[in-house]
């Protein structure tokens, strides 16, 4: 038996963070009753796809484009307007989800400069939440969407650059270096848009990866590439294991015909399974020599680099595109235990021993992210509402150390694969979750 919708109403939940996880969850919580309030540090909806963000944490560049076309990245009750571009410039997304919160009210329950200094569990239930050092609020439930792509990761250098040294998080646009020599560290995707950008206006550009990488074109045959894979998932009479292998083969055999073998381009492809980049001008960049691969940096002294392959090369500037770690200021580090980006959560969500606490959004994942924030946001609310049940804590802690051990066994060794997920086991995972109820008979019977 679940709660009533008065006994909903009369729950409070805060949420932490105006961004899509935030707003999707709030949107979620709110639909079923609950009293929900948004804590933004900022003025301003849309997290990090707002590139004038002033809550300080933006890290969004004037030519970001999403990564899945705006067939999966739309959510099923509120789709993209007509006339947004296959894969949404960052300005759209933005305004998508101002939309989304003005359509199902969620910007009328948002505090905006409202910065979360501490969370305090209680030991009746619920959590004390306190604003900007000075205000205290109680709530029966937190849900956390801050995001995990601002805090920057700066890799360790072997000596140091005496030029422009900066994080991928403070790129904007090319300007700043119009004919220089710049190297770019890292191979995701924002190493590699930061690649293409320059490569026309650079006076060289190097991309410095020990690991590469699968390179998916946005476009096979004018068709988006990532809403073919959504249309196998669309399959309704096939399993889940079968949709996911054969979209996995489809997009394998697209991608060989369109671009040929990774290795034709000097790329390296770890021997385990890493997170899929997605970018449809890069290789040819390579091909046309605008921007070099090349291996792990060894040696740096003022502006020279040397490379794992002996070349040494002078540059103006270095930008670490090397992703980012996860840090929550507003929680005692004992409580949830988290090491960077290793998070103790149950199925990416739920710290088996702090009940009322909730995590939106800190996954990477080979699809959009909007239906999964969606799916999390569904099962908080489950959870809430008693339609379902939580295993014991001893149980949540073992499949936390269990799904530890599968991240370490099958994908290389990398901090942003801490977080990594696969679409179709985990949103199934997510909706059994939904679903699932502790067997009472013992305890009736007692």
């Amino acid at each position: 038996m679940g709660e009533t919708q008065a006994t909903a109403s009369a729950k409070k939940i805060a949420v932490i963070g105006a961004g899509a996880a935030g707003l999707i969850s709030a949107k979620t919580m709110a639909q079923a009753g609950f009293a929900v309030t948004v804590f933004e540090l900022g003025t301003h909806i849309g997290g990090l796809w707002d590139i004038d963000n002033d809550n300080g944490l933006g890290v969004a560049y004037r030519n970001l484009h999403i990564n899945t076309d705006t067939y999966l990245t739309q959510l099923k009750d509120y789709p993209f307007p007509k006339g947004v571009k296959d894969y949404a410039h960052h300005s759209e997304m933005l305004e998508y989800l101002r939309g989304y919160a003005r359509n199902f009210g969620v910007d009328k329950l948002i505090r905006f400069g409202s910065r979360v200094t501490k969370l305090t569990p209680l030991p009746e239930g619920g959590w004390d939440v306190e604003i900007n050092n000075a205000e205290t609020r109680r709530f029966q439930a937190v849900i956390v969407a801050t995001g995990h792509l601002h805090q920057p990761r700066w890799p360790k250098l072997p000596g140091n650059f005496t030029g422009n040294y900066i994080h991928a998080a403070s790129y904007r646009d090319p300007k700043p270096f119009i004919d220089e020599r710049v190297c770019v560290i890292g191979f995701g995707n924002s190493a590699l848009d930061i690649a293409t950008d320059l490569a026309h206006v650079g006076a060289r550009v190097v991309v410095s990866a020990r690991t590469g990488a699968f390179i998916w074109p946005k476009y096979a045959f004018g068709y988006p590439l990532t809403r073919m894979a959504g249309r196998v998932h669309d399959l309704k009479f096939l399993p889940l294991r079968a949709k996911t292998w054969l979209s996995r083969t489809l997009n394998r055999i697209v991608v060989r015909m369109v671009w040929g073998r990774m290795s034709d381009y000097g790329i390296k492809l770890p021997d385990k399974k890493g997170h899929p980049i997605s970018n449809q001008f890069f290789l040819s960049h390579l091909k046309y020599g605008r921007v070099v691969l090349k291996g792990g940096i060894k040696q740096i002294e003022g502006k020279t680099i040397r490379f794992d392959d002996g070349s040494s090369e002078e540059f103006d500037a270095v930008i670490a595109a090397t992703g980012y770690t996860v840090e929550f200021p507003f929680l005692d580090p004992a409580l949830l235990g988290n090491n960077d980006t290793v998070l103790p959560l149950y199925k990416r969500v739920v710290p088996p021993n702090l009940p009322g606490l909730y995590f939106v959004g800190y996954f990477n994942l080979d699809w959009a992210s909007n239906p999964v924030y969606e799916q999390q946001a569904i099962w908080a609310r489950n959870i809430e509402l008693a339609i379902c049940d939580l295993p014991s804590a001893k149980e949540m802690q073992d499949e936390v150390q269990a799904r530890r051990r599968m991240i370490e066994t099958q994908f290389h060794n990398a901090p942003r694969m801490n977080l990594e997920v696969e679409f179709g086991p985990y949103t199934h995972e997510l909706k059994q979750a939904q679903r699932f109820r502790r067997d009472r008979s013992k305890s009736r019977a007692a």
